[in-house]
């Protein structure tokens, strides 16, 4: 049975953004979804998961996050029997189904939005065998991971919407014209012309977000070596470390990943690596870099956020920060004077 499972794919696989409602048509009002930071409840039955679709399963969503100093997965599984999937599994924010029926030819895939809450991403498989599943997942799992990352984020974001620390945004917005969310125990450690430094910091973290500018030349502005070679530069300018001397730099023994991305609406490459401090020791993390292009000032704009949690973990403090930066808002042109 040959069956062509990329256009199956395209033609299934449509974004769903499903609005609750009665019998009569009438809106219904979802409830809050729930489940902890980066925790995906895998709706299947247990003989599924403890075969070759299981394993897949674990490979694509408990994989190990890329460039941390220590090993953390992308999502924490949790994992139901289908008769058990009632109640307040239902209001999970991250819920994938996967589903065996041999007595189907065609494989269906659907991703679906606040099916029973609010926020919720909810993705269904149903194939006709463990391998075709085993397929799906291995073809497609960066959209599926994608999906979750990005509800995520929106839930981070609405959440620090409801804590935040307005004159920070107010601040950035008179000084450079672009406007970002930022929480409490945020403050601005430096503002400078083209530059801004804004940190969180507590007993055993640190968070933090820097965004700067620079004339747009050409394209090279998205090598990855220029990239890193401007990270440095800034780094070593206004990132000092404890000692004398000291300063942050980029890891060079791990090279940094990257990639093209969407970010609110414009081409960007995000970069993934680790940092550590210049002319001392002992300190270091990873950092996510999001580089893209401002056409109506010819600016490079490079908003990147870094962590230091040495006695802890790091991937939620990362989404944190990486959600601040998804807050990025130009109403108006980049003041760079």
């Amino acid at each position: 049975m040959k069956i062509n499972l990329k256009i199956l794919f395209i033609i299934l696989v449509n974004i769903i953004f499903l609005s609750a409602c009665n019998k009569k048509g009438e809106k219904v009002t979802l409830p809050a979804s729930t489940g902890k930071t980066a925790e995906l409840l895998v709706v299947s039955e247990q003989n599924t998961l403890n075969g070759i679709v299981g394993k897949q399963i674990k490979a694509v969503f408990a994989q190990e996050i890329e460039l941390l100093p220590q090993s953390e997965p992308m999502f924490n599984i949790v994992t139901i029997a289908p008769s058990a999937f009632e109640g307040m599994f239902t209001t999970f924010r991250n819920i994938f189904i996967a589903e065996i029926n041999p007595k189907i030819i065609k494989p269906t895939l659907f991703i679906k939005q606040n099916v029973w809450a609010q926020p919720q991403t909810v993705i269904q498989i149903t194939a006709p065998s463990d391998t075709i599943m085993v397929k799906l997942l291995k073809e497609h799992g960066n959209v599926f991971i994608s999906q979750y990352l990005k509800m995520e984020r929106e839930r981070i974001i609405k959440a620090f919407k409801n804590i935040e620390t307005t004159s920070i945004r107010l601040k950035l917005k008179q000084a450079f014209g672009f406007e970002m969310i930022f929480p409490e125990g945020y403050y601005i450690a430096t503002q400078e012309k083209n530059f801004a430094w804004i940190r969180k910091e507590t007993e055993t973290t640190s968070q933090n977000v820097i965004i700067y500018f620079k004339p747009f030349t050409d394209t090279s502005v998205f090598n990855l070596n220029n990239i890193i070679a401007l990270r440095d530069s800034i780094t070593k300018k206004h990132i000092p470390g404890p000692t004398d001397n000291s300063y942050m730099t980029t890891e060079k023994e791990f090279k940094p990943v990257y990639k093209a991305i969407n970010f609110n609406g414009k081409y960007a490459i995000e970069t993934r690596g680790l940092w550590r401090l210049e002319e001392s020791c002992c300190m270091g993390g990873p950092f996510i870099n999001y580089t893209f292009v401002d056409n109506n000032n010819k600016l490079t704009i490079t908003i990147d956020v870094f962590i230091y949690a040495p006695s802890t973990k790091k991937r939620d403090l990362l989404l944190q920060v990486e959600a601040i930066a998804y807050t990025f808002k130009q109403d108006t042109l980049i003041n760079i004077n």
